[in-house]
């Protein structure tokens, strides 16, 4: 938008309108969207399909293909807690949404995508799982948006004067994704008690100033309730990590970032979350292993579980980049790569 001038930004109010400018902008075209193939969105690849246009996918591969050490009876005791709160789905939406990740697009008259855009090795490898990649999908070799963020930023190395510890919040006991499906059972108070005493450990016993970083979605009077003892930061992450010595997260998409500059995570957990009926453990634990760390209970640690934290891994952190992060490509934004493909391909004419 900033760099090329003839930009035209389009607020699409509806479907109709959607096909309306479908109709007018058929050939020639590539449409990248960038949601996920669900039930919910099944209607925009209709549309898609319908007037056979070539369309580009980002699908949400880690997220989606992770597998979480859920036990059977967690899960069940999961499943009947959000029935329960009645602010789930209702159980034939669940049904046909389970329905519909089963069957093939084309029974819905949706077909395949003309590009998929791989944001790392573990992407590509799974990429066939993806129900919306065909035989004819070409991949685009690009990488996450947190390494597009990385590349806006002065990339030069730097010294970090000051000894910084960050903790990613992410306002757990408010936390809107969490509130929507009734399962935000967090007490703010004990959940917070036991961050404070944590941070206020790692500043005696290893000197470290404490940086909060305050999750984007949440209301940051209510992390300055708790946390006002601390330096309360929003919206400059990246700089955060960077300018830090070690990262302290539960399962935040953070850990990006601090792959990326090469910082030391620990990965935490308290009771309040381990009690929760949602597997806040079990994501975290499952997010942990491909960095082959493990989880921390600050309700019960030790202090060489600390240090066996403070160190990084050089070979498991490039794993993981290339893995997750970046595995292929020009070191070039998203929208370039994909550019460059398509002018590589002459898809416009």
């Amino acid at each position: 938008k900033f760099r090329l001038k003839k930009i035209k930004i389009i607020n699409i109010q509806n479907f109709n309108h959607l096909e309306t400018l479908l109709n007018k902008n058929i050939t020639n075209c590539l449409y990248d969207v960038r949601m996920n193939y669900e039930l919910e969105s099944r209607k925009i690849f209709q549309l898609l399909s319908k007037y056979n246009v070539n369309y580009l996918i980002h699908p949400g591969m880690v997220a989606k293909d992770l597998k979480h050490d859920v036990n059977f009876k967690d899960y069940v005791r999961f499943k009947l807690k959000q029935l329960i709160e009645g602010k789930f789905l209702h159980i034939k939406k669940i049904i046909l949404t389970k329905i519909f990740s089963l069957t093939d697009p084309t029974l819905w008259g949706i077909q395949k995508a003309k590009y998929v855009y791989i944001i790392g090795k573990y992407a590509y490898q799974n990429r066939k799982k993806i129900k919306l990649v065909g035989d004819r999908t070409r991949p685009i070799w690009g990488q996450h948006r947190n390494y597009d963020d990385y590349l806006r930023k002065d990339i030069n190395k730097m010294k970090v004067k000051k000894k910084k510890a960050l903790f990613i919040d992410q306002a757990t006991p408010y936390h809107p994704d969490l509130v929507e499906i009734g399962l935000s059972d967090i007490n703010a108070k004990e959940y917070y008690s036991s961050i404070i005493n944590f941070l206020n450990d790692l500043k005696k016993q290893f000197g470290y100033e404490i940086e909060i970083s305050c999750h984007p979605k949440t209301n940051q009077h209510h992390i300055k309730k708790y946390l006002s003892n601390f330096k309360i930061r929003k919206g400059v992450t990246l700089s955060q990590v960077k300018y830090s010595n070690l990262v302290i997260t539960h399962n935040s998409g953070v850990r990006n970032y601090a792959v990326i500059y090469k910082k030391p995570i620990i990965f935490i957990i308290n009771d309040c979350l381990k009690n929760s009926t949602y597997p806040h453990h079990e994501n975290t634990k499952s997010i942990a292993k491909f960095l082959e760390k493990k989880i921390i209970n600050i309700d019960s640690y030790s202090k060489s579980d600390i240090n066996e934290n403070l160190k990084v891994n050089n070979k498991v952190y490039q794993n993981y980049f290339t893995n997750f992060i970046k595995y292929k490509g020009p070191k070039k934004f998203q929208a370039d790569i994909i550019f460059e493909q398509l002018k590589k391909d002459k898809i416009w004419i």
